[in-house]
């Protein structure tokens, strides 16, 4: 029964941690690009902010049809996606210098069965993201801007 309410205890405690946004590291004004970030609005995934980042650095948190735009230094990188707790969707960008390069992040389709038992949220990628062609203002007039 201890061990019981002691796990209750350090999940409760450990899902109630905020997660620190950072600004990426710049290493030279020149050599830097831009990132639009955003994420699509999808039932599976409503409950949950989407963390952006690269390793253990986080420099987004979207919640459902919100994006924003984010300076780094140009260059290899390999960015995540991931919610509190779950395990992240990595994939690698080669952002060149002075560009702007946008990236749809979703729900995976396959979280549909997730939501009805949350505790497997925890074991796989709730979210996933792709490299996509820049939208225009037509369609970011559905999304929301936030700042970091």
């Amino acid at each position: 029964m201890i061990k019981k309410l002691l796990l209750i205890t350090f999940i409760s405690l450990v899902g109630c941690q905020s997660i620190p946004i950072v600004r990426p590291e710049i290493v030279s004004n020149m050599n830097t690009a831009t990132i639009l970030i955003y994420r699509e609005p999808a039932f599976n995934s409503a409950a949950g902010s989407l963390y952006f980042g690269e390793g253990e650095k986080t420099y987004a948190s979207l919640s459902n049809g919100e994006y924003t735009e984010i300076q780094i230094s140009a260059g290899q990188h390999n960015f995540n996606v991931t919610a509190r707790a779950s395990q992240p969707f990595q994939f690698n960008a080669d952002l060149k210098p002075n560009t702007k390069n946008c990236i749809k992040a979703y729900a995976d389709p396959a979280n549909i069965a997730k939501t009805l038992i949350p505790i497997l949220f925890n074991l796989t990628n709730i979210f996933k993201a792709d490299l996509v062609s820049c939208p225009n203002e037509q369609f970011l007039k559905d999304y929301f801007k936030v700042s970091m």
